[in-house]
C-alpha cells in the first residue's frame, strides 16, 4: 500500500473576521483494492475570540464512483474572559477501506461537548463529555480536565485529564500533556496516555506517547517532526489497533 497527496491552505482576515481554508487531494494505492482518490476540505470561520464555527468534508473516487465518506462540523463560543464552550460532531459512512486491505469501515456518528473555566490566572478547569454510535453499538465518556499553562514560566504548560468510558467497550483513559517553547522559534509537544478497555474478549491496556517538534527555520519556511509510540501492556491490548511505533517529517511552507 502506498499513498499520495499535497495540502494547502489559504486565509483572509479583516478586522476581527477571520476565515480559513485548507485542502488535500491525494491517492491511495492498494495491491487488492486498486486505487482510490480523495478530496478533503476544511473551513473555519471566527469572530474574535468570541465566536468560531468550522466545517469540513471528504469525498473519495474509485471503483465504486464518488461518494461522500465524512462530514465533521464544529462551533466554540466564548463567554467574557472565564467561560469558554465547545460542541463538535462527526459521521462517517460505511463502505470499504484502503488504508486497511481486506478490512471495510463501519458507519459511525460521534458528538462532543466540552465547558472551560479560567477564573484563576495561571489554572483552567474543564469537563468533556461525548456520545459515539459505531453501527448498532453506542458508547459514552465524560471526564475532568486541568490546566497549567504557565506551569514553567514563559518556557510552557502542563495539562492533565481523565475520562470514564460506559456502555460498548467500557474503559478508562488518562493523559498529560506538556507544551513547551524553550526557544522563541522552536514549539514542542509531549502527551503520555494510559488506556484500558474492558472488552468481552479481556481487559485490553495500552501505553501511548506522542512528541511534536516544530522549529521556524524563516519567515516562510518551518521544519516539523514527530513521533507516535503505542505499546500494550497485556495480550490482547492493541491487537490490530496499530501498536507501535511511527515517525514523521515536514517541511511546510507559508507563502
Amino acid at each position: 500500500t502506498w499513498m499520495a497527496g499535497a495540502y494547502g491552505r489559504w486565509f483572509v482576515t479583516r478586522s476581527a473576521l477571520r476565515w480559513d481554508l485548507s485542502g488535500r487531494l491525494g491517492v491511495v494505492h492498494a495491491e487488492d483494492f486498486g486505487s482510490q482518490g480523495e478530496l478533503q476540505a476544511w473551513t473555519r470561520v471566527g469572530l474574535g475570540r468570541s465566536l468560531s464555527f468550522s466545517s469540513g468534508a471528504r469525498l473519495y473516487a474509485g471503483q465504486d464512483g464518488l461518494g461522500l465518506s465524512s462530514l465533521r462540523g464544529r462551533i466554540d463560543v466564548r463567554l467574557a474572559q472565564d467561560w469558554q464552550f465547545g460542541l463538535d460532531g462527526r459521521a462517517r459512512k460505511d463502505g470499504p477501506d484502503p488504508y486497511g486491505v481486506g478490512l471495510a469501515s463501519v458507519s459511525a456518528r460521534h458528538f462532543r461537548a466540552s465547558a472551560d473555566w479560567r477564573g484563576v490566572k495561571g489554572l483552567s478547569l474543564g469537563l468533556v463529555g461525548g456520545y459515539g454510535e459505531l453501527d448498532e453499538l453506542n458508547r459514552t465518556i465524560v471526564g475532568p480536565q486541568v490546566g497549567l499553562p504557565h506551569l514553567f514560566a514563559s518556557y510552557g504548560g502542563l495539562w492533565l485529564g481523565y475520562q470514564e468510558a460506559v456502555g460498548w467497550l467500557p474503559g478508562r483513559n488518562t493523559w498529560v500533556q506538556a507544551r513547551l517553547h524553550p526557544a522563541p522559534s522552536v514549539r514542542i509537544w509531549v502527551r503520555s496516555s494510559y488506556r484500558e478497555d474492558r472488552a468481552q474478549a479481556g481487559v485490553l491496556r495500552e501505553l501511548g506517547g506522542y512528541t511534536q517538534a516544530d522549529w521556524r527555520i524563516s519567515k516562510v519556511m518551518r521544519l516539523r517532526g514527530s513521533v507516535l509510540a503505542r505499546f500494550a501492556l497485556s495480550d490482547r491490548g492493541s491487537t490490530g489497533s496499530g501498536a507501535g511505533l511511527v515517525g514523521r517529517l515536514s517541511l511546510i511552507a507559508n507563502l
